[in-house]
This record gives C-alpha cells, structure tokens and sequence, in this order.
C-alpha cells in the first residue's frame, strides 16, 4: 500500500517511473535489481586509490566485496563549484530530472554504489558497456540512496544496458528527493486508522441489526399454503402481522427460505405465507425472523 501510495504521487509529480530499462528493474520497496551483471571498468586513478582506501587490497578482492554485501545506490550532481553533492530533500536539479527521463548529459552526474567499507563513484563508460570507476570514496549512504540487488564483474560487456540502469537509479533517486518518505507514513497510517473506524463501525452496525431483528418461536400447521402458528404468544407480534413482510424459516441449521407474508387469521395467531412447502423442507418447529432486506 505505501509503495503504492508513493508511485501515485510520484505520478503526480510527473516523475517518470520506469520498472524496467534494459536489464534494471524496479524491485520489491522500492529496491533496484539488475539481472545480469554490472560491468566495471576501472580508471586508473581508481585502482590507485584502492590501495589506499584498504592496503593490501586489489581490484579482485573489492568487486568480491560487492558481490557479498549489502550495495546502496543513488545518483549524485556536480555543482558550478565543481564539487559533488546527492539532492536533498525536495532539491531537484535539471540534471537528475533530465537523466530519470533517460537523457544522460555527457557529464556532471554520477553513479554511486555504496557499501560498508567503501563507496565508488562511477559514470557511463564513453564506449559503453558499463560503469567507468572513477574514484574509490569512504563509506556514506544518502537519504536519498535505494538499496541495489546485483552482482558486478570486472571489464567491459557491450550486452549491458547502462544508460538503463543510470535512468532507473536516477528516477529513483528523484523520488526519494520529491516524496517526503515520513509524511507519505503518516498519510498511510491516518488512513489505515479511519479504514479500520470505519470496519469497526460496519460490523457494529451489522451486530446490531443482527442482534435487533424480530424473531419468534412456530409450529407449522399446513404446508399448502405454508401457515405458522404462534407459540411465544397468543398472538403473533405486530412486526409479524404486516402483509408482504419478509420471514426467514428454518429448513435445516443455519439454513432458511424466505417467504412473504400472505394473510393473518382473524384471531392473529396464524400467517399465511405465500408460498408452499411441497418437498417438506421446513421444520416443523422453529423460530422464524425478520428478512434484514425485508419491509
């Protein structure tokens, strides 16, 4: 209901939401799932700093640590000060709206892939087939970040869609920046409150209707045309004696037939319903009760 509720107003935003783009899709809550895996293609610059973010550690054993942890996701602008920064809450700059509608600027955008140890920052590669690894970066999660369920490889790989996977992160991204996740809670919670008055209040109301319908105790006295006499009474209570009212008699437990009142004797111990009972499905003896629909 909440990821629902969450798409709607993205929708109303205007905020493309695209649930699959090559081999990137939305997942469950919001999650992104690649399918295939995530080519890297390391810079230079980038190998360099692996070692000095983790001694002893090369490129081999980082995209091992990627494939067995947890990876966060989230796309991050360049500002006219050169420096990076993720959109805050509510920011939307030209360049995430135009890459979640799958117009990727040849720069000032990236792709973060986060973990607990380190974060890399990538762009498309020029030639495509993957993420280009500009720089390895300490460890950070967004506010605005999606966890991402995929694995990664080391090189190239021309099948893969990248410019996909950036458009998807990117649409998300927007949407964790444009829907305030806590007031969408609340607005969920308010309503699943008034939902559950409201069923509360039906079932009351339907307990109560239940509890309040007329009944009385019967002995059948014919069966063509079907006649009940009154046994609580000498004579059958006003709301029996209403011609066309609507009786439920008893043809078995928690079994009726529902019939319409024809005629009252004149002594008012007696109704003639209209109808008759020539297979013998009523019994004998019972309580019969108002029809809930009945006059």
């Amino acid at each position: 209901m909440l990821v629902q509720r969450i798409a709607l107003l993205a929708e109303r935003l205007g905020i493309p939401l695209p649930r699959i783009a090559g081999q990137t899709r939305l997942g469950l809550s919001g999650t992104i799932r690649v399918t295939q895996p995530v080519p890297l293609i390391f810079a230079q610059r980038a190998d360099e700093q692996i070692a000095e973010v983790d001694p002893g550690l090369a490129r081999a054993g980082l995209i091992d640590a990627l494939n067995a942890s947890h990876v966060w996701t989230w796309l991050e602008v360049r500002g006219g000060e050169g420096r990076w920064r993720w959109p805050e809450l509510g920011d939307e700059p030209d360049v995430l709206v135009r890459c979640s509608e799958g117009d990727l600027p040849a720069q000032d955008f990236s792709i973060i892939l986060s973990m607990a140890r380190w974060s890399l920052r990538c762009v498309p590669a020029r030639d495509g087939g993957g993420l280009l690894v500009l720089g390895v970066l300490k460890p950070r999660r967004a506010p605005c970040a999606r966890l991402l369920v995929a694995s990664f490889r080391d090189g190239a790989d021309t099948s893969f869609d990248t410019k996909g996977m950036c458009t998807l992160v990117a649409s998300q991204t927007r949407v964790r920046v444009r829907v305030d996740q806590r007031e969408v809670e609340r607005q969920a919670s308010d309503d699943r409150d008034f939902i559950t008055g409201v069923r509360r209040y039906l079932e009351a109301l339907r307990n109560h209707a239940v509890s309040s319908t007329p009944r009385a105790r019967y002995d059948l006295v014919e069966r063509a045309p079907i006649r009940l006499r009154t046994v609580d009474a000498d004579a059958w209570p006003r709301a029996f004696t209403r011609p066309g009212t609507l009786l439920q008699i008893p043809t078995g437990p928690d079994q009726f037939r529902t019939l319409p009142i024809l005629d009252v004797s004149d002594d008012g111990d007696v109704l003639t319903m209209d109808g008759d009972d020539e297979r013998g499905e009523l019994l004998e003896q019972g309580g019969t009760r108002h029809h809930r629909d009945g006059h």
